[in-house]
């Protein structure tokens, strides 16, 4: 996919702030043995690492990165990872629902965290009336 193509149906989006932050501060409760960790941060942070087979060795995933949910094309929602790799060069970065389902392998795992910024802010439409 060319630079003008990917343009057209994603947005590269900034790095968010305090991740690494948050990451650290569930890993100082000292639940999981630092060699078990593995840390994507950047330009790791990226679809590729996501897909990577190795991922599903991990007994827990947590990925703290922008979510979008676009309700007319389910397809185009999910998580936002590094839409540039460390030369420059735009890339897929995002985690769709057709990525997670059919391509990943995360058979080892036993919980995934998905903390995206801003994702509760969707109001939903079957949200009951009061």
């Amino acid at each position: 996919m060319t630079s003008s193509e990917l343009s057209k149906v994603e947005v590269l989006y900034s790095q968010i702030p305090a991740t690494e932050q948050e990451l650290d501060e569930v890993l100082e409760a000292s639940l999981i043995p630092a060699d078990q960790v593995q840390k994507f941060f950047g330009y790791d942070a990226s679809l590729k690492s996501a897909l990577d087979p190795e991922l599903g060795r991990f007994r827990i995933v947590h990925f703290a990165s922008h979510g979008i949910f676009n309700s007319k094309a389910p397809e185009r929602s999910g998580i936002v990872l590094s839409g540039i790799n460390e030369n420059g060069v735009v890339q897929s970065g995002l985690l769709s629902p057709t990525y997670a389902f059919n391509e990943m392998d995360l058979s080892a795992t036993e919980l995934v965290v998905l903390s995206g910024c801003r994702t509760g802010l969707v109001k939903a439409r079957w949200a009951a009336k009061e």
